[in-house]
């Protein structure tokens, strides 16, 4: 396969990237982890997990949120918007995008379902009482 450079495009360039994964938050703890062959698969035990079989897998088992980030945000958003959130901000931070003229930004996030647990729980909490389901449940709902 042969791909030509259209010239009449400008370069694209990488310049921040953030980390979250099961193994460490952020580029460093991510690195060291792969480095010294750590892993965190096994039987995952946050609440939700476990209804009467268990399932394997890796969990974030923590995140530090950045101070910047109000209490009431982190208290109305998910757990996977909270991990897109800390993430685009280790990236946003790197590429010090506060300085750049907004039109000139792109994102790709890239990430999975994590929400199946909290929908499953949800459903659960509010079975007998929808009309307390936040209105805005539904847009926060897909992570990606």
């Amino acid at each position: 396969m042969c791909f030509m450079k259209n010239y009449n495009q400008p370069d694209i360039f990488i310049t921040g990237l953030g980390v979250t994964c099961a193994i460490g938050q952020g580029k460093e703890a991510f690195t060291s982890a792969l480095l010294q062959g750590r892993h965190a698969f096994g039987v995952m035990q946050r609440c939700g997990r476990q209804k009467g079989t268990s399932f394997l897998g890796a969990e974030i088992p923590s995140l530090e949120c950045p101070e910047r980030f109000s209490k009431r945000l982190l208290r109305t958003v998910s757990f996977s918007g909270q991990v897109a959130m800390i993430t685009l901000q280790e990236a946003w931070d790197e590429a010090k995008l506060d300085t750049v003229d907004p039109r000139r930004i792109g994102l790709v996030i890239g990430g999975s379902n994590l929400q199946q647990r909290e929908l499953i729980q949800t459903c659960e909490t509010y079975a007998d009482r929808v009309h307390f389901v936040r209105p805005t449940y539904g847009l926060s709902f897909m992570d990606s």
